[in-house]
């Protein structure tokens, strides 16, 4: 980059920032007489050193195989996909639809055909990740393809945590510090359909890459155009009549109870976090309710045309595939 565009360029981080806080200040400004504002992020930022392939780690600790011929199948199948997107047929579209309309059976096919999945060989294969710091178990009798023995399982998840742990970045540095099976994360109906391991902390200036598509050879890489990475703390921010000065640290599962005891809405009992009552220059009052009343009532309720625009907007922001 030459002096000019240093010149040219040097300021527009700030420059972004000014414009955000300019638009902040005339949404406060347009709100009801009254009104209680929160502005939050669901993270921080900081730097990125490097790309982390876990798939590529996997099948270098031999967990994950690859099936002789799977990467030329994976060709096809791109050109395939490639045809029709330019055709104006969306095959992401038609898979998401596939798994959610389709049953277990089409479910299981489109899964098949993904660009991920056509690499693998799966009856040699004990775990992989579809996502980003997240592993499944390719478990007999739940996966389409599985080769881990139920009585295996614990003993297969267990070897992955303590390697996991283990894993150290060019430099020597340790990366993760903390692995938990999903039962010690997540309750409730859906935990099965969660991963079987998460990386739940780890160094910030990785970044654990999404894994659907090429698997390179190594398992870190520069992180290139990436400079920036999440971090877990983000920013927390209400003004208004019932905010008291100061700062305070909340979990971002806190923010639903705590906007809903500010709108004197019931809180539904099934859900994380606690009402931030020390962020407020008064006692708020709260009400829970059992989750199956407040559903009943109509709390959450959504329409299809809603969820295809939050699957839309997720998708636009790369959170969906």
């Amino acid at each position: 980059m030459c002096s000019s565009d240093l010149a040219k360029f040097e300021s527009a981080i700030l420059d972004i920032y000014r414009l955000l806080d300019t638009r902040i200040a005339e949404m406060v400004e347009r709100r009801p007489e009254g009104a209680n504002v929160i502005f939050l992020s669901d993270h921080g930022f900081g730097p990125c050193r490097y790309k982390v392939f876990l798939n590529t780690w996997l099948a270098q600790e031999g967990f994950l195989k690859f099936r002789e011929g799977g990467r030329e199948a994976r060709g096809r199948l791109q050109q395939v996909r490639g045809v029709l997107d330019k055709a104006g047929v969306d095959t992401r579209r038609i898979l998401d639809l596939a798994r959610k309309y389709g049953g277990r059976h089409v479910m299981r096919m489109g899964d098949e055909l993904s660009r991920f999945a056509i690499d693998i060989d799966w009856e040699h294969t004990s775990a992989f990740c579809h996502g980003t710091n997240a592993i499944r178990i390719n478990l007999r009798g739940r996966e389409p393809r599985g080769s881990v023995d139920p009585r295996d399982y614990d003993r297969v998840i267990e070897e992955l945590r303590q390697k996991l742990l283990a894993m150290r970045d060019p430099e020597g540095n340790r990366v993760i510090t903390r692995v938990e099976r999903r039962d010690r994360l997540y309750g409730g109906p859906e935990v099965e359909g969660a991963a079987d391991l998460v990386i739940a902390t780890h160094d910030d200036s990785v970044w654990f890459y999404y894994s659907e598509g090429e698997v390179p050879s190594q398992v870190f890489e520069p992180s290139g155009w990436a400079s920036g990475n999440h971090e877990p703390d983000g920013l927390f921010l209400g003004w208004g009549p019932d905010f008291a000065r100061g700062p305070t640290i909340a979990n971002i599962v806190d923010v639903m109870p705590t906007l809903f005891a500010t709108m004197g809405v019931p809180i539904p009992d099934d859900i994380d976090g606690r009402v931030l009552q020390e962020v407020f220059n008064r006692p708020i009052p709260t009400r829970w309710t059992e989750a199956r009343a407040f559903h009943a009532a109509g709390g959450g309720a959504r329409d299809a045309a809603t969820d295809r625009a939050i699957e839309d907007r997720l998708r636009g922001l790369g959170y969906l595939q």
